[in-house]
């Protein structure tokens, strides 16, 4: 084995531990090493290049939004009536899904007062809080064989007792709309759509695949019946929900997936020792916009050694192969100190890293 061979074997999958955490830039050492699926790490790395990304797609609704088959492209809000209670999500398919193949779903949750058009990025979160970004995961998905769902709480609000079934539920209308891999179902969403994404994983592991989490409300996972993927996402600035707590929540799944090493330092954005990886915004949404103006074609760029330093901490060594993450973003200067974690001090796109993480797990 190589000596760069070495080091690869040590790193997150995106990029070797010694490139991410010393100011070396290892892209010419790394762009051709296989990872565990076969891909080169310049094909799994996003894309900054939106010279030739696809475009928002009309809105479809009506009966058959939710049990048609999907289409690439598509773009669907499907409403029906669950336990006597109105209930709709929305369902994304990008260009780049293929009908004839077995794809990923990713069930991505919106927080408390939030809404599931707000976090798709159709509507702001407030009048200064710019539009078409979200919660980034149908940007980040582009140019894969992805479908995306999110669910709407009610009253902008969740209830794991009644919840948990309704996001199965959306599972199950999706899997009837697409061709699902079981092994690739994975459950996101920031702080009580976070709190939901660790209740609804740990009940049914062996149906949840992987989960990202970010500024979560409750990390709450008594018990997992298989070990389970995690990367979460914190500011220590947080006003509205508990850094500490969920830093703890964080380290209980890992000692349930039985891992052996870690914390470890794993990872570093923005400041002197930056990864050269694209997972930053070019430019970096902010209060008072502008808004993105093709939410999919977002610019993506390594994050600047003039922004604020992020850094990340990884346990491994786990049962199954899995990992857990957890990462510190810097956000102080942000909205409740960072609390709404799609805007941050270091311009970090999360739903990119999520992504990123998770595929290092498909079979």
């Amino acid at each position: 084995m190589s000596a760069a061979s070495r080091v690869r074997a040590l790193a997150l999958p995106w990029l070797s531990a010694s490139c991410l955490l010393m100011a070396t830039s290892c892209n010419d050492a790394t762009d051709d090493l296989p990872t565990a699926s076969g891909e080169s790490a310049a094909a799994r790395e996003p894309s900054s290049d939106t010279s030739s990304a696809p475009g928002p797609s009309a809105l479809q609704a009506g009966a058959s939004a939710c049990t048609a088959p999907l289409q690439p492209g598509d773009d669907r809000l499907c409403e029906y009536s669950l336990g006597g209670k109105q209930r709709k999500f929305y369902v994304y398919a990008p260009p780049s899904f293929d009908p004839s193949k077995p794809a990923t779903l990713i069930v991505d949750n919106h927080g408390l007062s939030e809404s599931s058009e707000v976090h798709i990025g159709k509507s702001s979160f407030s009048a200064n809080r710019p539009k078409g970004y979200g919660s980034g995961w149908r940007r980040a998905i582009q140019g894969d064989n992805v479908v995306v769902a999110t669910p709407q709480g009610l009253n902008n609000s969740w209830s794991q007792q009644t919840d948990i079934p309704y996001l199965n539920d959306v599972a199950d209308k999706v899997e009837k709309m697409a061709t699902i891999d079981p092994e690739r179902v994975y459950v996101t969403g920031i702080s009580m759509g976070g709190m939901m994404t660790f209740a609804t994983a740990c009940a049914d592991a062996e149906r949840w695949r992987g989960m990202v989490s970010i500024a979560t409300l409750s990390t709450a996972c008594p018990k997992i019946a298989r070990p389970i993927p995690l990367i979460s996402f914190h500011s220590e600035t947080d006003t509205l929900t508990s850094y500490p707590n969920d830093r703890k929540g964080t380290e209980a799944v890992a000692k349930q997936n039985n891992c052996k090493r870690g914390p470890t330092p794993l990872a570093t954005f923005g400041g002197a020792n930056s990864s050269p990886l694209p997972f930053c915004f070019k430019n970096p949404p902010k209060d008072g916009g502008p808004d993105a103006t093709d939410p999919y074609a977002i610019p993506m760029a390594p994050c600047p050694t003039t922004a604020k330093e992020s850094t990340c901490v990884q346990w491994d060594e786990c049962d199954e192969g899995v990992k857990v993450v957890f990462c510190t973003v810097s956000a102080a200067s942000q909205y409740l100190g960072g609390h709404l974690l799609y805007t941050n001090d270091t311009g970090l796109n999360v739903a990119v890293m999520g992504w990123d993480f998770l595929k290092q797990f498909q079979k």
